[in-house]
């Protein structure tokens, strides 16, 4: 990944949320915020995985309702469950199509999923979720709009960025 694109993930984190609510809603300054954020790390570590479950991850998306022109700081996140191993509904995919159709039955899911909860999700979002490059996800994404499936990322919901799905002389902007 490039390194704006890792730039862009490490700002939509628990972490860097939690900071920015104790910033904006107690007129904290960073220092003080990010002392509050090592004390509450330090006292709750570990508790967020035991309640997720099997084949199941969290991801932080934006709100659903978030304008495409504001910054991402500004943004209200959300933390969202998304379901990465479906089991039995899984093992039938990979068996029939393989695991490059798994992997886009996947991301129809969580994105899904997602927007069930209030959130869209980024191609980079899912990138990162499944360890793969984007360009590997707008494949998948492309793939499984070609066979009549719509694949609500923040990019083709909002209509901003390689995620809008607008094909201009055969490239995708």
């Amino acid at each position: 990944m490039d390194k704006g694109t890792l730039s862009r993930l490490s700002r939509k984190s628990l972490e860097e949320q939690f900071v920015w609510e104790l910033e904006q809603g107690f007129e904290l300054s960073p220092k003080e915020a990010e002392a509050i954020l090592l004390s509450a790390r330090t006292i709750l570590c570990g508790e967020g995985q035991a309640r997720l479950g099997n084949g199941k991850a969290t991801v932080i998306g934006v709100g659903i309702e978030e304008p495409a022109s504001k910054a991402i700081e500004q943004m209200r996140k959300v933390e969202v469950r998304v379901t990465v191993e479906g089991g039995q509904e899984d093992l039938e995919v990979l068996s029939s199509h393989g695991v490059s159709w798994l992997r886009c039955v996947r991301i129809l899911r969580m994105t899904e999923e997602a927007i069930e909860q209030g959130a869209l999700l980024t191609q980079e979002d899912l990138g990162r979720l499944f360890g793969v490059d984007v360009r590997t996800i707008r494949r998948d994404i492309r793939r499984l709009r070609e066979v009549g499936y719509e694949v609500n990322t923040r990019g083709y919901y909002r209509d901003i960025g390689k995620g809008s799905g607008i094909v201009f002389g055969g490239t995708e902007l």
